[in-house]
């Protein structure tokens, strides 16, 4: 791992990716032209930069900004994410899907906010503008000598989404404290402006046009097969009769044969308040679909390609592929559903 007080840059390139991609909740509805950001976090000597962290937000196709200081009177999109995170591989390529925001109130050109990290130290906030708005009037007075690192879409292609414009190659360079002490440019600094989240950005994934669901900080489930009569029935609005049903049916080997049993007692929408309660153990070389979606924003598209990559060595090698499709919070939380080996 480099030392942070090294100095940095960050490539945006159109490039031919083999990052996975990170896919967390659901597809919905959401207004604007989307857009897919691939890029590179190197040093300016041209190394890349493994596990830096990058973090972006913005506003919606609406001017607007999820924070409670902005958008007052006015509807979110409850399509768009507004947050994104990205973690670089061990070649610094990171990617995002997004959508361009629009022009902000009357004396900003549209613009995405970014920080970069890297263990934790600060390395760069700017902002991503892009070139083709550079002749609105009050350009020069937002992003004096900026190095654009976007510009308008170049190219158009069809995902499982529909439309995606792809981004042009461009060149940021991040120079902490330490100053320049390579031979590519620094990026141009720009202020993380008066909309800065009051979200913790690391929970959200690097689509920001799939809303997923952010991960608790703590761990509360209890485990259908060993939780005691004491904290079952410490469910909200169970009883006694039905704490019996939960225990008579041990084990169980799927959430799946818990929706059955227990649905034949209480109709659906109960089964499922008792579910944000409790949770199936999951032995990953038998879990079906349903029982790996146990796991927060793993959909079915992922527990399906989790069961195709079988097999495992163990619970470490799981949550590895696993990490293929959860930001690292996500798959530290996914531990917690797993059986313990012997």
């Amino acid at each position: 791992m480099m030392n942070p007080k090294t100095t940095f840059f960050l490539v945006l390139a159109l490039i031919c990716s083999t990052l996975p991609t990170v896919v967390l909740g659901q597809q919905v509805e959401n207004e604007g032209d989307r857009l897919l950001i691939q890029g590179q976090v190197l040093d300016v000597n041209g190394d890349p930069v493994e596990s830096a962290t990058v973090e972006i937000w913005q506003t919606d196709a609406n001017g607007i900004y999820d924070h409670p200081g902005d958008g007052q009177g006015n509807e979110l999109d409850p399509g768009f994410q507004y947050y994104g995170t990205a973690i670089a591989d061990e070649n610094g390529n990171f990617e995002f899907v997004t959508i361009k925001p629009t022009l902000y109130s009357t004396n900003r050109p549209p613009h995405i906010h970014l920080k970069v990290k890297l263990d934790g130290v600060e390395l760069l906030t700017s902002q991503w503008y892009f070139a083709e708005d550079a002749n609105l009037p009050t350009f020069n007075q937002s992003a004096p000598d900026l190095v654009l690192v976007l510009v308008a879409p170049n190219e158009e292609i069809t995902d499982d989404y529909d439309v995606l414009w792809v981004t042009t190659p461009t060149l940021v360079v991040i120079t902490p404290e330490s100053g320049n002490d390579g031979s590519l440019r620094p990026t141009t600094r720009q202020a993380e402006g008066p909309f800065y989240p009051v979200v913790n950005v690391s929970e959200f994934d690097n689509d920001l046009t799939v809303v997923g669901e952010p991960i608790p900080t703590e761990f509360t489930l209890l485990n259908l097969n060993t939780a005691t009569t004491e904290a079952l029935e410490a469910i909200p609005d169970i009883d006694t009769e039905m704490v019996l049903e939960f225990e008579a049916y041990r084990p169980y080997i799927s959430i799946q044969q818990f929706r059955f049993e227990i649905g034949r007692f209480v109709d659906a929408e109960t089964v499922t308040h008792y579910e944000s309660f409790i949770y199936v153990p999951i032995n990953f070389s038998e879990a079906d679909a349903e029982t790996l979606m146990q796991i927060p924003n793993v959909n079915e598209a992922i527990a399906n390609a989790l069961i195709d990559a079988r097999p495992y060595a163990d619970n470490d090698d799981f949550l590895a592929a696993l990490g293929n499709y959860l930001l690292p919070n996500g798959v530290a939380y996914a531990a917690n559903f797993l059986t313990q080996a012997e």
